[in-house]
C-alpha cells in the first residue's frame, strides 16, 4: 500500500504491514498483477517551503507535545514554558478538549507562545464544541490554533518548521487552516 504522509500512522508495534491511514485509507494498493490508485491525497499543511527556510536543526525551536487526560494538571506545560520553548502542541481528547487545569494554563501560555491543539483519536478533526474550562470553545476564546485532523506529532513538526521560518500568529493559523 501507498499512504499519504499527512494521513499515515504506524498502526501496530511490530506487524509487517503496520502502516495505516485511519479515516482516509491508502492512496494506492499493489498486488503481483496490478497497482490501483484508490484516491487522490488531500493537500494539507505544506511544510516544503518551511523546510527550505530552515538551515540545520539548530534553527528549529523546541516544540513539546503536552498530553491531556484524566487528572492531568498544568505542570508539564508550565515546565515547558519555563524551559523557553518556541511553541506548544497540546494533544487533547476527542475534539481537542483538555482538563480544566490544563485549559487555564493554556489561557496564560498563549500570551507568550503559539499553542496548537490536536486531538488524540487517529481520525477526525479538532472542533470547538464544549465550553467548559478545558473545552475547545474556551480554548478557542483563549486564542489557540486547532490542528484540524492533523495528529499531534505531525502538528509538532509543522509548528516547529513554521516558527523556524519566522511565521507570525496569522501565518501559524494559516498553516493549520483546512485546504480550500
Amino acid at each position: 500500500e501507498l499512504h499519504a504522509a499527512r494521513d499515515v500512522v504506524k498502526g501496530h508495534s511490530n506487524a509487517l504491514s503496520t502502516m495505516t491511514s485511519p479515516g482516509a485509507g491508502p492512496v494506492a494498493t499493489f498486488t503481483r498483477a496490478a497497482s490501483r490508485v484508490v484516491r487522490t491525497p488531500e493537500r494539507g499543511v505544506s511544510v516544503d517551503p518551511l523546510a527550505d527556510a530552515v538551515e540545520g536543526a539548530e534553527g528549529v525551536p523546541e516544540v513539546p507535545v503536552i498530553h491531556s487526560g484524566t487528572g492531568v494538571g498544568a505542570g508539564a506545560l508550565e515546565h515547558a514554558l519555563d524551559a523557553g520553548v518556541g511553541g506548544i502542541v497540546v494533544e487533547g481528547t476527542g475534539l481537542g478538549n483538555v482538563t480544566g487545569a490544563l485549559g487555564e494554563a493554556i489561557g496564560e501560555a498563549v500570551e507568550s507562545v503559539p499553542v496548537v491543539v490536536a486531538g488524540r483519536p487517529p481520525a477526525g478533526p479538532t472542533e470547538p464544541v464544549y465550553g467548559t474550562a478545558g473545552g475547545a470553545v474556551t480554548l478557542a476564546d483563549h486564542g489557540v490554533t486547532f490542528a484540524g485532523d492533523l495528529p499531534a506529532p505531525k502538528a509538532r513538526v509543522a509548528l516547529a518548521l513554521g516558527l523556524a521560518a519566522d511565521l507570525d500568529a496569522e501565518g501559524v493559523e494559516a498553516l493549520f487552516a483546512p485546504p480550500a
